[in-house]
């Protein structure tokens, strides 16, 4: 799980802009098992990068992390 949270993050920095906007965000929609490897990321971090974290469990409920 480790690797493909790895490989979402790093997903979401090349796409992000070059010159973003004061109200650009981001956002990784990601298997409540991957938590865990989510929580590597600083919260601090995941804030000054302004991506969200929505974690979705096997019975489809969404919680923002």
């Amino acid at each position: 799980m480790g690797l493909y949270v790895d490989t979402a993050f790093g997903q979401l920095l090349r796409r992000m802009a070059r010159n973003p906007r004061p109200g650009d965000q981001y956002a990784a929609v990601l298997p409540s098992e991957a938590e865990d490897a989510v929580l590597r990321v600083p919260e601090r971090v995941r804030q000054a990068l302004r991506i969200r974290v929505f974690l979705v469990s096997p019975d489809n409920e969404v919680t923002e992390l």
